[in-house]
């Protein structure tokens, strides 16, 4: 996979979360790395009347909204705000009803979080919609052609467990973006999980993994990019476009002339460990 044949040494400069898909992340400084990606990420889902889901490519709106995380007691405590909504606390039933849900060409069951989220939802998002949490009694597997069939699974995000970006990466993209007369953009438009300074512009395309003092993984897939990078996640809005940009440099043979814009990763060692910000981390030729 790689021309590169000496580890490169770089940091952790940042790690997110997304704990409800296609809404705002988490920016932390730890967490915890699990077999389905990083603690808490993609755990919630808002899907529409039918069960499909809904993301910020039609539904920009949902960069809006907020999630906040409190741990009381073991139990994770999910918190939604949002501008012009008064912040809800989500109080899951005792006994949430199970529905199946669809996430790209998967159908899962999941958990229904009650009528009280669902209308706070429908009402800022203006559609009918509900709010599911993964039923971890369940697994969703990656697609096995990526993975090498080794049954890694994932809660809600796209495809995989986790997604690598270099720092590098954006700022090679806001030099383009002020040479076009354009303002820079932030990594958050990117949703990555984890954010590698001190790695030339995407290396992670050019190597098989990462890996730290406890944790390893592996890349597996280059991540195509949609609308989403187009929307202000500050605003909701559709402004300061970055995909024609981007076609100017990163069309991926690989994607069949997609674009893509850093790697999808699974894990191949270190489930339980912790990943911080600070952290010295190595790429990594063959895992």
């Amino acid at each position: 996979m790689s021309n590169v044949s000496e580890p490169i040494q770089g940091t952790i400069s940042a790690l997110f979360i997304y704990p409800v898909k296609s809404c705002a992340g988490l920016k932390l400084s730890q967490t915890t790395v699990r077999s389905t990606g990083l603690a808490l990420d993609r755990e919630w889902m808002v899907v529409d009347t039918n069960g499909h889901f809904l993301t910020q490519r039609a539904h920009p709106r949902m960069a809006l909204i907020q999630p906040h995380l409190n741990a009381v007691e073991g139990v994770d405590r999910l918190t939604l705000s949002a501008t012009g909504m008064n912040d809800l606390a989500l109080i899951a039933p005792d006994s949430p009803a199970s529905l199946m849900v669809k996430v790209w060409r998967d159908s899962v069951p999941a958990l229904d979080m009650g009528d009280q989220v669902a209308e706070w939802l429908s009402e800022f998002l203006g559609t009918a919609c509900r709010l599911v949490r993964f039923d971890q009694r369940e697994r969703r597997i990656c697609d096995p052609e990526w993975t090498r069939n080794n049954e890694t699974s994932t809660y809600f995000a796209d495809g995989f467990p986790l997604l690598v970006l270099s720092a590098a990466a954006i700022a090679q993209l806001n030099r383009r973006m002020s040479e076009a007369g354009r303002a820079t953009v932030d990594v958050s438009r990117f949703r990555p999980n984890i954010v590698v300074s001190d790695w030339p512009a995407h290396l992670e395309d050019e190597v098989s993994g990462l890996a730290a003092q406890d944790v390893a993984l592996r890349f597996v897939k280059p991540c195509t990019r949609c609308a989403i990078p187009d929307v202000d996640p500050l605003t909701g809005l559709v402004t300061n476009r970055v995909n024609d940009i981007l076609r100017d440099y990163r069309r991926d043979a690989r994607m069949k002339g997609a674009l893509t814009f850093g790697m999808n990763a699974v894990i191949t060692r270190g489930v339980g460990e912790t990943l911080r910000t600070g952290q010295v981390v190595y790429s990594v030729d063959t895992v």
